[in-house]
Parts: structure tokens; C-alpha cells; sequence
């Protein structure tokens, strides 16, 4: 008989005290209110956290860990467990990534939690590490039922389960990693690992815990502690349409009294058919709390309950005071946050000139509206880490909200390094098709009511885009061009970027629609400051710029006429930057060179008399080495009206040699094209 059939049959002689209270709760869900305790009862408390990621500022984890003693003080060290759904570390904070996360297992240790399972992070540096390194300086077990080595067998330092015992009580833990491991980490780091379906390993463990057989261990209690969860916040049954969350709910063997998430960084507390449920967001945001009470053979003898605690509003000194455990948790993280800041003096690499953000109209830092040399050069990061990471052509794309301070010209330190990209985000790709690609350039124009109007992405140097800011909302972007290639609508692109923005960030809500999106688990400061390190020479600012305006889009010239149009935003935005001061225009030969002010130019040209058919129009700045091509067609200066046949005159059609672009302006058909040249000695490679 499962515990949760027991618990049915003796529910009719509960009886005894109410269970002691604690902080306030951000989510309590209790199948209605619980039945006295009878006289044999156990209440357990299992205290439980997931996805801590190295979060450890004395301010973050000082009312976190004084949250888990006041419920401790308050249940009883005796009837207390304090558990982690895994991601202690990795995707982490300068603070605790600069010492390779050794702080935050510090801290665990002297928290006393007794075990963890492994999450998708612990394996960030590969099978070796957590194997060694990790293994070694923790005081608890990482647990994964679902990780053997390739001959089958269980590692010995990643255990499937873990039994702690309470007032008489076995209470075994179960973990298992997200079965997306081998997608979310380099696969290299894995290969002496097979992983397994998490459910069907914790229902294989679980039998194997009540068989009688003292040889493969034996439980009264089951808990199974997945790295994996619902995608959202709210109720149970508001996940179910994930089939990955629905198994664990469903498909768990009757005999876990108790299912712990992580992973998915959300937040939820529910008895679900009677069995606890529970994710506790993350960061120290939230510590769950569940209480199974249990007789002495572990059946069920009062329903369980379950909830979300705020951590503690107790003033920092008090905790301090009041609970040993804290006072050396406070004192390891500012240890922690002091070694850092020594650390932040390293020199990782130097800057040729300097290279920062958008620089606004009265000299201040930070325009996020502007193309700048950072937001560029971190896209550009992106691209090339994750293309070798992935062996795709990865787009780089990054939000301008996300970088967040700048080099000087001369050395660069691993603290300056840190203060461009402080969010501890994670390099993730996605798959979106050209349309969509397109729609996230018009999603720079933010909607109606946001803070900012306008919000510049940073691109990788393989797409250029021009647009026409008189046109409507949604019709802005007139040709985008990547590898040196016109924007197919249909075809998938891969993007990558940090977790923040591939999540539909900064009302970039078109990325979050992407297809096999994955997590590489690489936090963007580590692959940030490695990037820089193997730079080959100085880093250079790159002053091309990869967007540019251009109206109204010539889309027809006639041999030996005059053509006007306005070209701007020619100039990106930056410290000391090279300017645009001319743009030479080339058709056949050299028409024109006329000169740019404040990054705009008029450009007045007569069309060589002798041109015909299709031709390319160049305009050229070669300070900057900025370049705007675009494919016109040329009528002979002799053509007339006349076109020599039956059709309208009146409406010109589509013109053989331009490409569609898909816009309602008829100048868009022209399809201009921002060439980006990507020479060796302007974007220096690793």
C-alpha cells in the first residue's frame, strides 16, 4: 500500500498539536485544512531551494540562510532537512564565478544543507570537475539517478539518492538532472556520461528503496528532487500542457510522498492530488517549505503541507546574532566579495582605443538609441563564441540595457570586464525564420508607453540593415542583409545572445517565439573575459556602421539625369570615434564625392550617360569604412516612354534585378543592401 493510500485509511484517527508557524508565506496550497496529528506522528520539515547560481552578496544570502534557521529553530534541528533542487553554482555572479564558485559551496557547507541534486550547471566545466574539484569540497552529496558513467554503473560521487534520517525516520531524496543536459552543456565534458529519463530513473530508485532489500537501501520516505520544472509561475495544472512537467507530476511512482522542482525558475506550491509540488523561484529569493507527517513506518498520518516563504525581514545584525550558522555565512561572503574585488584587478587583455556605449547629445554615457562600438563588439562575442560552441553561423545580438560601462584606450582588467556585462545571464541560441529576424529589427521602435522609444541592438558583423524612420510603425526595415546575402523570410537563422534577451527581453517579445532555443550554460562574463584574453592583439573598436538610413530609395535611374536622396546616421556612437566626413558614390566609375556633416549627407549625382540595365550603387565613406551598396536599374538615356509593349505605363511593376523586400513603399524594392566588410585587419579573429 502506497503512503498516500495509508494515509487515507488512517486519516479517521488523527488527531494532536497544530504544527508550528513561521515567516510569511508568498504561496501556501494546502488540500483544505489538515487533520489533527494522531499521537505517533513525525512531522518532518523539508526546507528547499533551487537554482541558487553563486547569488551570495551579504545582502542576498544573509536573510536567505536566516530564513532556514528561524525554521529550523522553530520545527527542530531533530525534524528538519534542508535540501537543493541543484544549480548551486554556475551562472553565476562576479562574485562567486571569479573564484570558480568555491565561495558558494563554502557557504552551503556551513549552511549544513544535506543534499543536492545535480543541476544542468554543475556540469558547466564538465563531468571532471563536478567529478573532482566539487565533489571533493562539498559536505553534501549531488545526486542524479539518472547519470551513469557509459558502463552502466553509478558514479560514485553522484549517488543516486541519499537518506537522512528523523527522529527514526528514513527519509530518502531521489535527484535527477534535466534530461536536456547533454543539449545544455558541451557534450565534451560529458562523454563519459549516458543520461536517462528522470522520471522513469526516480521510479526505478524508489522501487528499489521499498523492496525489502537492505543491500540497495531501504526508505520510509521518498522525495524526489528534480532539476526540472514547469515553464511558469501559478498553478500546477497551468503546466500540464508541458508534457516534461505533466510526466513528473503524473508518471512518479505513488510511493514519492514529495516532488521538489528546479530549473525553470518558477515559483509554485501545490498539493496536486494530494501530493506536494513545489518550485522555489530562485536567487535566495524563496525557501520552500513542506511538512509530511508521517507514522513510524512512513505512512501518512495528517495531510501534508506545503508553501513558498519571503526570506527573513529579521535585521541582518539580529540574524547574525541570533544563529551561529549566519554569522559565518555573513562572514564568508564578504571574504567573498573582498577576494573579488583583488581579483578585478587582474589585466586580461587591452584596447587599442577607447570602446563604449552610445554617447548622448550633451556628452553623457549610455544612449541606448544609438549603434555603439560595445553593444557591437559584445554581438560580435557572441557570434564567434557560439559559433564554434554550437558549429553553426551564429547571428550575435545584444541589448543595449545589457551592456552597461565601457573600456578606455590601454589595459583592460577582469573588474572593468565585469562591469560591462554584470547581469550574469547565460549564452543561449534560438531559431528564428527570416521574417521574424526582421520583426525583432522592428522591435527596436519599443511600443506605445514604454520608457524608451527606441532601443538600438548591437549586431555581430555578418547582417547589415538599412531602414527609412518616416515610414509606419512595422514597415521601418527595408532590407537586411546577412553573409552577404539578402534576408530569406522563409529560412531559419540562428541568434545568439544572453538568456535576458533570447527570452523576449526589452519587449523583443519575437525572440521568446524561437524555435530550439538552448541554454549553453556558459555565463556571458566568463565567456567575456576568455574572449578577450585570446584576442589576437588589442581589442579594436569597429567604426562601420552596420544600419543606416537612407530616403527615399532611388528605384529607378535614367542614363544621364539627375538623382537626389538623404543618406544619415552614418556615424556610430562612442568615445573618440573616426567620423564619416565624405561618402563617395560609384556607379560604373566615381559620379561624386560629397561631404558628410553630423553623419548626414545629401547625395546629388548625374547617372553617366553611358550606363544601361542592371548596375551597382556604391556609396562609400572611407573614414570609417562604412559601405552601402545598392543593385539599381539604368534606362538608357534614349529609352523614352515607349517601353515597346502593350502594358500600363502607369505602373512600373517589378523590375528585373530587384529584389523584393516584401515592403508596401515601392522605393523598398530595391532592396538596399549595408555591406559590411569583414577584413582581417578592421575585426581581428582569434
Amino acid at each position: 500500500m502506497s503512503n498516500h493510500a495509508r494515509f487515507r485509511s488512517l486519516a479517521a484517527v488523527a488527531c494532536a498539536a497544530a504544527l508550528l508557524g513561521g515567516p510569511a508565506a508568498v504561496a501556501v496550497a494546502q488540500p483544505g485544512p489538515a487533520p489533527l496529528q494522531a499521537a505517533d506522528c513525525t512531522a518532518i520539515t523539508i526546507l528547499s531551494f533551487n537554482d541558487l547560481h553563486g547569488h551570495i552578496d551579504p545582502e542576498e544570502i544573509v536573510p536567505f540562510a536566516g530564513t532556514i534557521e528561524e525554521e529550523r529553530a522553530a520545527a527542530g534541528e531533530e525534524n528538519t532537512v534542508v535540501v537543493s533542487a541543484g544549480d548551486n553554482i554556475g551562472g553565476s555572479p562576479y562574485i562567486s564565478s571569479s573564484q570558480q564558485d568555491n565561495p558558494t559551496i563554502d557557504i552551503l557547507n556551513e549552511l549544513e544543507i544535506d543534499a543536492a541534486a545535480a543541476g544542468n550547471h554543475e556540469f558547466d566545466k564538465g563531468w571532471d570537475d563536478l567529478n573532482g574539484r566539487v565533489s571533493e569540497r562539498a559536505n553534501f552529496s549531488y545526486l542524479a539517478a539518472n547519470v551513469q558513467l557509459t558502463d552502466g554503473s553509478q558514479p560514485a560521487n553522484l549517488p543516486a539518492y541519499e537518506i537522512v534520517e528523523k527522529q527514526g525516520i528514513r527519509v530518502a531524496f531521489v535527484g535527477a538532472v534535466t534530461s536536456d543536459l547533454t543539449s545544455l552543456v558541451s557534450p565534451a565534458g560529458i562523454a563519459d556520461l549516458q543520461i536517462s529519463d528522470p522520471v522513469e530513473s526516480v521510479n526505478r530508485v524508489a522501487g528499489e528503496l521499498q523492496d525489502g532489500d537492505d543491500s540497495n537501501g531501504e526508505a520510509d520516505v521518498i522525495v524526489a528532487v528534480y532539476h526540472e520544472g514547469g515553464p511558469n509561475s501559478g498553478s500546477v495544472s497551468e503546466n500540464l500542457d508541458n508534457s516534461t512537467f505533466a510526466s513528473m507530476v503524473n508518471d512518479t511512482d505513488e510511493s514519492v510522498s514529495l516532488i521538489i522542482n528546479g530549473h525553470t525558475h518558477q515559483t509554485y506550491a501545490e498539493a496536486y492530488n494530494g501530493r506536494p509540488v513545489i518550485q522555489s523561484t530562485q536567487y535566495a529569493e524563496n525557501i520552500g517549505k513542506t511538512v509530511l507527517s508521517v507514522d513510524a513506518t512512513g505512512a501518512e498520518c495528517a495531510a501534508p503541507t506545503v508553501e513558498n516563504l519571503d526570506p527573513s525581514e529579521t535585521p541582518a545584525d539580529s540574524l547574525i546574532g541570533a544563529y551561529p550558522r549566519v554569522a559565518a555565512i555573513s562572514t564568508l561572503a564578504e571574504d567573498a566579495a573582498a577576494t573579488s574585488d583583488e581579483i578585478g584587478q587582474e589585466v586580461i587583455g587591452d584596447a587599442s582605443a577607447p570602446v563604449s556605449r552610445g554617447v548622448k547629445a550633451d556628452g553623457s554615457m549610455d544612449d541606448r538609441g544609438a549603434e555603439s562600438t560595445m553593444t557591437n563588439l559584445i554581438a560580435n562575442m557572441f557570434r564567434e563564441v557560439l559559433s564554434e560552441r554550437t558549429g553553426k553561423d551564429v547571428i550575435g545580438v545584444q541589448n543595449p540595457g545589457g551592456t552597461r560601462d565601457d573600456f578606455d584606450a590601454g589595459e583592460i582588467t577582469y573588474g572593468e570586464a565585469a562591469a560591462v556585462l554584470p547581469f550574469a545571464n547565460t549564452l543561449m541560441t534560438t531559431d528564428i525564420t527570416g521574417e521574424q529576424f526582421k520583426t525583432m529589427l522592428e522591435q527596436q521602435w519599443q511600443p506605445e508607453g514604454a520608457s524608451r522609444p527606441f532601443l538600438k541592438l548591437g549586431l555581430s558583423n555578418n547582417v547589415s540593415y538599412t531602414y527609412d524612420e518616416s515610414l509606419p510603425a512595422g514597415e521601418r526595415i527595408t532590407s537586411v542583409t546577412i553573409d552577404g546575402q539578402p534576408l530569406d523570410p522563409n529560412t531559419t537563422y540562428t541568434i545568439g545572445s544572453g538568456s535576458f534577451l533570447i527570452s523576449g527581453g526589452d519587449n523583443f517579445t519575437v525572440l521568446a517565439d524561437g524555435q530550439n532555443s538552448a541554454d549553453t550554460g556558459l555565463v556571458d562574463l566568463e565567456a567575456w573575459v576568455q574572449w578577450i584574453a585570446d584576442y589576437d592583439g588589442a581589442v579594436e573598436p569597429d567604426y562601420r556602421k552596420y544600419a543606416v538610413n537612407v530616403s527615399p530609395l532611388p528605384t529607378e535611374l535614367t542614363a544621364g539625369e539627375t538623382v537626389t536622396f538623404s543618406v544619415s546616421d552614418l556615424n556610430i556612437s562612442g568615445l573618440e570615434i573616426t567620423e564619416a566626413q565624405t561618402l563617395q558614390v560609384r556607379i560604373g566609375d566615381d559620379v561624386a564625392t560629397v561631404d558628410v556633416t553630423d553623419g548626414a549627407a545629401e547625395v546629388t549625382f548625374t547617372v553617366p550617360a553611358g550606363l544601361s540595365g542592371a548596375q551597382v550603387l556604391t556609396l562609400v565613406s572611407p573614414e570609417t569604412q562604412t559601405e552601402v551598396t545598392l543593385p539599381v536599374q539604368v534606362l538608357a538615356a534614349d529609352a523614352g516612354d515607349d517601353d515597346g509593349d502593350d502594358g500600363d505605363d502607369g505602373d512600373d511593376g517589378d523590375k528585373p534585378g530587384l529584389p523584393d523586400t516584401g515592403s508596401s513603399t515601392g522605393g523598398v524594392a530595391a532592396a538596399l543592401v549595408l555591406t559590411v566588410l569583414v577584413g582581417a585587419a578592421a575585426a581581428r579573429r582569434r
